[in-house]
């Protein structure tokens, strides 16, 4: 081999291990299109204004292609609903689920650490409450999510919310993952697997 260059085993493509080498649980005929589908297939979602039963709430919902797919919330950080979190309801959406994240801002989106801030201390918390309420309900109903119940990703702010819902309306809540966020509470009732 020339001094400078690549051995030929490292300029190749990358492979995906074989069904005996996935972790439990991971399917891997059902990964590997997802990556072919996020170049190739991705979903737009669009802003919306999800209906409940308690009133309506608004936000960016993605359905994937297929129709319907499991429910996921995705509740946003304190920068508020922005482009990041569109895109990851998304990258959702294409890789099958019916993904939703309510605008808890409804409307302003912060762009420096000051106004997100100032954006999340404003957040009324009887006003918070309903919002994701109505939305873990209004998803739950919306005619293309398959189950009864939903899963919920919370991002910072948004994983406060995600660790409330999982407290406060447990029968709805099938799965909470949170990102660099916490809460504290009983987690006795709760009926959600925590990752």
């Amino acid at each position: 081999m020339e001094r400078g260059t690549a051995p030929k085993r490292l300029l190749q493509r990358p492979r995906i291990a074989k069904h005996g080498f996935a972790p439990h649980g991971v399917n891997f005929k059902r990964v590997i299109p997802v990556r072919e589908r996020m170049a190739f297939g991705a979903v737009r979602g669009k802003t919306v204004k999800l209906e409940s039963p308690d009133g309506p709430v608004s936000g960016h919902l993605a359905v994937p292609k297929t129709g319907s797919g499991p429910g996921i919330l995705a509740l946003h950080a304190w920068w508020g609903l922005n482009d990041f979190f569109k895109d990851f309801c998304n990258r959702l959406a294409t890789a099958g689920f019916v993904a939703f994240a309510p605008d808890l801002y409804h409307g302003p989106v912060a762009s420096t650490i000051e106004q997100a801030d100032k954006l999340s201390s404003s957040v009324r918390p009887e006003i918070g409450r309903s919002d994701v309420a109505k939305s873990v309900k209004g998803l739950r109903a919306h005619p293309s999510v398959r189950g009864n119940r939903v899963g919920v990703i919370g991002f910072s702010f948004g994983a406060w919310w995600a660790l409330w819902a999982a407290q406060e309306i447990p029968a709805d809540i099938a799965a909470v993952v949170v990102f660099y966020g916490t809460s504290d509470g009983d987690f006795a009732k709760t009926r959600a697997a925590f990752l």
